[in-house]
């Protein structure tokens, strides 16, 4: 009579072996704490830090060919990005991925825009060579707006049209006559009105 008792045994064991090491390999990563010391440094493609139920919270991500600049990001309970960070912008996002906070630096010097949750009205501030401006215009275009500026040593807060046309000033503007090319600066305590075509229909003081 054959005895199988050794071999089955064996047979179980590797069994129960197989599957106690899948159950570590399937299982959620468990956060672990890691000393001052451990490491000199770090290479990695990317990088995530997990909460307790295994959902990255955090990620640091390398350059790729789909993004050319790498990106830190965070998201919320729900699993949506909250925040990103690239090398030349901020952006804070909303529960449905929304970028409702943009701070970044542009060729032309550092600029924020604030969005609503609605996407039909943002502001927008900017700090540039020639001056700096904050205005108030439709979600995603840069006219019709109101606009307060200081550009080249001049104030004004400028309403402009759907084209981009200056037509109320409240404040220093250049005013040039079409017949003699003369050029007027007017005091920054003035009032001026233009038409559609930039023409002059009414100042204060005359």
């Amino acid at each position: 009579m054959r005895k199988f008792g050794p071999v089955v045994f064996s047979f179980l064991g590797g069994v129960a072996g197989a599957i106690a090491f899948l159950g570590i390999v399937g299982a959620r990563p468990v956060p672990q704490k890691v000393n001052r010391g451990d490491f000199d440094s770090i290479t990695a493609r990317s990088i995530y830090v997990v909460d307790a139920d295994g959902n990255r919270v955090i990620g640091l991500v390398g350059a790729r060919s789909a993004r050319p600049e790498p990106v830190i990001w965070i998201r919320n309970k729900g699993g949506a990005p909250s925040a990103t960070l690239e090398p030349d912008e901020i952006m804070l996002l909303d529960g449905e991925g929304n970028d409702l906070v943009s701070v970044f630096v542009g060729k032309l010097g550092p600029q924020i825009v604030l969005k609503n949750r609605e996407k039909t009205a943002e502001a927008y501030l900017a700090a540039l060579p020639m001056g700096s401006a904050i205005a108030v215009r439709p979600y995603g275009k840069v006219s019709p707006d109101v606009s307060l500026n200081y550009f080249n040593s001049k104030v004004a807060l400028d309403i402009t049209d759907g084209g981009g046309r200056s037509r109320v000033t409240a404040g220093q503007t250049s005013l040039v006559t079409k017949s003699s090319g003369v050029k007027e600066e007017t005091p920054i305590g003035s009032i001026t009105i233009f038409d559609e075509v930039g023409n002059l229909v009414w100042r204060e003081p005359r």
